[in-house]
């Protein structure tokens, strides 16, 4: 079965609700005139809607590349790039939603060989790490693991306790068309 438009907006339209419900319930709180709220108590409602608010731009960014993918309008920008460097710069990223008891960890190689990659698609990696804590029992912990193959490539894997995805829609993750999420 192929991922319809309307799948993909209902999708969507799930994945959205929640950042903005925090990010909407924070900002009502800090402006309401009736309760006193310590610095402290503000900083943390900042720190609500600064993380959801880059939960949505990644959530956005998603829904744009999908568009992209599905058109064949995507035109990817290769450049030399150091994939552990990315790899934590996502992580670092991810971490700030994650539940207190998640951790994801970054195993690699002590020398990896710089790839051709595109820098913005490769933060994709979000997406995964974010599916691999959603899907782990009590949410997580992952691994990011990256190692070097003897022809100079990388290998980047995330590992994780979860459910995994079926062997049927392995191939498809990073076609246009994505899994098959009707079963």
């Amino acid at each position: 079965m192929t991922c319809k438009r309307s799948d993909l907006l209902a999708t969507a339209s799930h994945e959205l609700r929640t950042p903005i419900a925090a990010v909407y319930g924070a900002a009502r709180t800090l402006l309401r005139e009736e309760i006193e709220l310590s610095e402290q108590e503000q900083v943390a409602f900042l720190k609500v809607i600064e993380s959801e608010g880059e939960r949505l731009v990644r959530i956005v960014n998603q829904i744009l590349l999908a568009g992209q993918l599905e058109e064949g309008d995507l035109q990817p920008a290769p450049e030399a790039c150091d994939l552990a460097n990315v790899a934590v710069s996502v992580i670092e990223t991810a971490a700030r939603g994650l539940p207190d008891h998640s951790r994801i960890r970054l195993r690699a190689a002590k020398s990896l060989p710089p790839v051709r990659c595109d820098e913005d698609r490769f933060r994709v990696l979000g997406n995964l790490l974010e599916n691999a804590i959603k899907y782990s029992p009590d949410g997580g912990p992952s691994e990011v693991r990256l190692r070097a193959r003897t022809n100079g490539t990388v290998v980047l894997q995330v590992a994780d306790d979860g459910i995994g995805i079926p062997p049927s829609e392995q191939e498809r993750i990073f076609s246009a068309r994505g899994p098959d999420r009707s079963h």
